[in-house]
């Protein structure tokens, strides 16, 4: 899920299903959430209610999410007892905190971010005049950076640049009638990148509008299910300046 910070990927808490990744049509009695709560470098493993207000210790089953997923054959079955557990008020849990959690991977093996969203890539270059190639609609588009030190999602955003841990690139979408795209105010999808908001105005007005963030700015990302209930937590972030 893209972040309204460029490079910016973090989640509250990750969600799975049983069988590992989640699939399309999945039944809400299948999915199993996890989050690493902030301890050490990579975080401790909690399983945590689908309603995000309970969670479980699962340091005996992996101590880290990466523990979890570099052997998930074992460790699935093992989590899954605790999730089953927890949602009937079987094990000892204790209040999920949001603002204790940690990026999921704290840090991993990797990072690699790439333009799945073509869209974006064409307003962006349109605005400042560019033609897209042909070949950008046919040969993925990736490139990798550092991966050492991801963001929790109530941690600060410090300075100017932050990274991804794996990404689809920016979410775009063109308007119904093939235009760049409108404001949810004005019947349109709305935008889920300032570069992109910026990018569409200079071409619809000549020039950008609207800023990019700046110091004592909030960030907030939450995705809600059908019920109104949060899925992953929110991401909730202050811009501040850098200390040197």
């Amino acid at each position: 899920m893209p972040g309204l910070v460029p490079g910016i990927h973090v989640f509250a808490q990750s969600t799975v299903s049983r069988g590992w990744p989640v699939k399309p049509g999945h039944d809400e009695g299948e999915i199993m959430k996890l989050a690493s709560l902030k301890h050490g470098r990579d975080g401790r493993l909690v399983v945590v209610s689908r309603d995000l207000t309970r969670c479980a210790d699962a340091f005996t089953v992996a101590p880290t999410l990466q523990a979890a997923l570099d052997d998930w054959a074992a460790a699935e079955p093992r989590l899954t007892e605790i999730a089953d557990a927890l949602e009937a008020g079987r094990i000892s849990n204790v209040p999920f905190d949001q603002a204790k959690c940690a990026a999921p991977l704290p840090r991993s093996h990797g990072w690699a971010d790439g333009s799945a969203y073509v869209n974006h890539v064409a307003l962006v270059r349109r605005a400042r005049g560019a033609e897209l190639p042909a070949s950008f609609w046919t040969d993925p588009l990736m490139y990798r950076g550092g991966s050492d030190a991801f963001l929790g999602p109530r941690d600060l955003v410090a300075g100017d640049t932050c990274g991804v841990i794996v990404g689809s690139g920016t979410v775009s979408n063109r308007d119904a009638d093939g235009g760049p795209g409108k404001p949810i105010g004005e019947g349109g999808v709305g935008y889920s990148c300032i570069a992109e908001l910026r990018s569409v105005e200079t071409i619809v007005h000549g020039a950008p509008k609207t800023p990019f963030l700046k110091h004592g700015d909030r960030i907030r990302v939450e995705m809600n299910d059908a019920h109104g209930g949060s899925i992953f937590g929110a991401i909730e972030q202050d811009v501040v300046p850098y200390a040197l």
